[in-house]
Order: structure tokens, then sequence, then C-alpha cells
């Protein structure tokens, strides 16, 4: 909310009409959901990522972890796993009250 607050803020007061269209794009349900599966990618292949940079990285090890992380990805982002998860819809919802008390 500091985010879109602030956006609003430059847009009545200052006349930026860039930070007005900032705003809008921000507190698009697309924009959200995209978001939320970006992060869940970014967060999946941290770990993953930390061990290909280590200097003792074992390319036994960094296959295996590769393996779990390309199989984790692709059961999150199967049909079945996205319209069973409740976190998805929680997320509409908490956005869509959000954006339409603005």
């Amino acid at each position: 909310m500091v985010v879109v607050e602030t956006l609003d803020e430059l847009a009545t007061n200052y006349g930026d009409s860039k930070a007005a269209g900032h705003r809008d794009s921000i507190t698009k349900f697309t924009f959200i959901v995209t978001l939320v599966a970006v992060e869940h990618v970014l967060s999946t292949l941290t770990p993953l990522s930390k061990l290909l940079q280590d200097k003792s990285c074992d390319l036994i090890d960094a296959t295996s972890e590769s393996r779990i992380v390309i199989a984790l990805l692709q059961v999150s982002f199967s049909y079945n796993y996205i319209c069973n998860t409740h976190a998805l819809n929680s997320c509409r919802n908490s956005v869509f009250i959000n954006i339409h008390a603005m």
C-alpha cells in the first residue's frame, strides 16, 4: 500500500503522469498474479543458484538438485495444482478487495 500511496501522491500533488500509470499498472490483478508466480519460481531457484555458484560444487549433486527443481516447478505449475491451490484464490480475493477499497 505504501508504494500505491506514494505513486498516488506523486500523481496528484506533483503532476507526475508516469506515476499515475505505474499506480494503475501495479494494482491490476494480472500484475499481482504474475508477481506471485515469479516470486514462487525465484524462491524455488534460489537454493539451486547458490549451489551452482559454490566453488566446491559437485557436478553430480548439481545435476540431481537441478532435476529436483525442474520436477518441483513442473508440479507447481500443472493445471491441477493451480486449480486446487487455495492460496491463489485467497490472493485474488484479497487483491480484489484492496483494489476496490482505494
